[in-house]
């Protein structure tokens, strides 16, 4: 009677609201690494994109096209214009640097790559670049997508594939997504997705039905030995 009696109040209480969202989110954004993990809460989930050797280069597509990579999916849209902009792999052999996903647009398009989480998170963060000549300024956009949305635009120099760039953000609510688009026509790259899993209502009810069930069990026990 105990666990079943537990497990309707565990239920109740991950419907009623005890996870629920803050009536009001903010988001926080981060330029650099040090900072975004200071104010973290949680074990740091780290991804990476997987270098595509033998080969220099991988093309996935054009258009509306994506990869995944440890669980992230990158994927590009053609409904930001231009004319056949494509999605690729760009690897060591190409680079000498660390493997990006990497949105190229052409014919006025604009590069663009949503990173979509495999579970919500309240912080993410992702490092990027964009390829154009080092001494030109560039405009990337970064839309935040969940329970809280946002944007910002950050101002960063060309540095061909690179991607040692950072954007980090933390949020009161739950984010599921974040896009990254403009740079130069050329292209927009990230790596290193990192986020902090967050577990969901159903995972937390679970969890106290565990612990309910483990209590029952020493007090049945405590009675048997008394």
């Amino acid at each position: 009677m105990f666990v079943s009696r537990f497990a309707a109040a565990a239920l109740a209480v991950a419907s009623v609201g005890l996870f629920a969202s803050p009536a009001s989110a903010a988001l926080t954004f981060y330029t650099d690494y040090a900072s975004w993990s200071a104010a973290v809460s949680g074990a740091i989930v780290a991804t990476t994109v997987a270098d595509p050797a033998p080969a220099a280069v991988i093309l996935h597509g054009a258009g509306d096209a994506g990869v995944t990579y440890d669980g992230i999916q990158y994927d590009q849209s053609e409904a930001f214009g231009g004319t056949d902009p494509r999605l690729f792999t760009v690897g060591v052999g190409a680079s000498g640097r660390p493997a990006v996903v990497s949105s190229q647009a052409t014919g006025g398009g604009t590069p663009n790559i949503t990173m979509t989480l495999p579970a919500f998170t309240r912080a993410f963060a992702v490092n990027f670049g964009v390829y154009g000549d080092e001494g030109d300024g560039f405009d990337v956009a970064f839309d935040v997508f969940g329970d809280e949305a946002g944007s910002i635009v950050r101002t960063v120099f060309g540095q061909r594939y690179q991607a040692s760039y950072f954007f980090g953000v933390i949020s009161d609510d739950d984010i599921t997504a974040v896009r990254a688009s403009g740079g130069s026509d050329l292209a927009l790259n990230v790596r290193d997705v990192q986020y902090v899993a967050v577990p969901e209502p159903a995972t937390w009810a679970l969890m106290l039905l565990g612990f309910g069930g483990a209590g029952a069990a020493l007090r049945t026990r405590r009675r048997a030995t008394a």
